[in-house]
């Protein structure tokens, strides 16, 4: 059974002829266009269907109105636009002026079927590589390449895109990876690579291009390319600004901070001035510091005769064990 819909004049129900045949004739009508679409009959009725498209008393008197009225043919019809039925059956006149021709629905289902099944392909495809886990960007596999290699093994049908738009030598200019600090992604040491003249802003963008899977977007290119304007324009080693570039695009953030992982990355190798105590190192700190204070204090009280009777006996477990000796030894209880 095919999937097919009537097209019905919106002007029907005020054509003369059906006027003419009334209104049950009418329904009869349509209900025998709903007929002939559904079964590809490119409009033929037998006579049969007629008392089971209507539920009136006397179908066939309908059926004989509508073909007066010139709204069907029977056999034998003068109508030179209809086919001729065969005996026992009815054609509805001009069907196939206004209704799709078995023809043209078995076309049209083809179509679909054709296009619903490469759809189902690239579905199918699109869900595989998918469901393939992508190889994880790093600084270390960016410059030694072994990135690219992962790529091409997990997807072999980019082999011959990254073969063509990567370059098998690691970053233009690049430091060794004894270089990158930890924090950039380095892994084991490899050898140094040799010195190259300052890049250029250009040359930069050139080489982070080189090495992501797929060229980003304009306008993530053109913020990353004016950063990196602005740092080498503040005097900032293009080879930090490289290895920055490096591990901003391993780590797959946003381009505003790209200024941000380069100065980790430059100042990573600097060793940070960590507190040199904490809270509580502090509150002990303090505590000595007015132990000896105090201590210091009774000291000088016993060495002026005027103020030694005021002085108040120091029990040894108040005081810590440096401070003790600072307390003169016969005023100690």
């Amino acid at each position: 059974m095919a999937d097919t819909y009537l097209k019905l004049h919106d002007g029907f129900p005020e054509h003369r002829k059906v006027v003419a045949v009334g209104g049950d004739a009418a329904w009869l009508h349509v209900c025998a266009l709903a007929y002939a679409s559904r079964n590809l009959s490119d409009g033929i009725v037998p006579e049969g269907m007629v008392s089971r498209l209507s539920d009136r008393k006397q179908p066939a008197r309908l059926a004989a109105k509508l073909v007066q009225a010139g709204l069907w043919h029977k056999q034998g019809h003068d109508c030179e636009r209809c086919a001729q039925p065969g005996a026992g059956e009815y054609v509805i006149h001009d069907y196939l002026v206004h209704q799709r021709s078995a023809e043209k629905v078995e076309e049209l289902k083809a179509k679909r079927a054709a296009s619903g099944s490469q759809g189902g392909q690239r579905k199918a495809a699109n869900s595989r590589a998918r469901a393939k886990p992508k190889p994880k960007q790093t600084t270390s596999n960016l410059l030694d390449g072994s990135y690219d290699a992962a790529v091409a093994k997990s997807y072999p049908d980019t082999e011959e895109v990254l073969r063509t738009s990567r370059t098998e030598e690691p970053l233009r200019g690049s430091r060794a990876e004894t270089d990158v600090p930890p924090s950039a992604g380095a892994a084991a040491p490899r050898a140094a690579l040799a010195p190259v003249a300052p890049a250029t802003t250009d040359e930069l963008i050139a080489d982070w291009l080189d090495h992501v899977p797929k060229r980003p977007p304009g306008q993530v290119i053109g913020q990353v390319g004016k950063s990196v304007k602005t740092m080498l324009g503040e005097g900032i080693d293009p080879a930090d600004v490289r290895r920055g570039i490096a591990a901003w695009s391993s780590k797959g953030l946003h381009p505003s901070v790209l200024p941000s992982v380069v100065n980790e990355v430059m100042n990573a190798g600097v060793a940070r001035a960590a507190p040199s105590t904490d809270r509580r190192q502090q509150a002990t700190d303090d505590m000595f510091a007015g132990a000896l204070a105090r201590a210091a204090a009774r000291e000088e009280q016993l060495n002026d005769p005027d103020r030694s009777r005021d002085v108040v006996p120091i029990r040894p477990g108040l005081l810590p064990a440096a401070a003790h000796g600072q307390v003169h030894p016969g005023r100690v209880v």
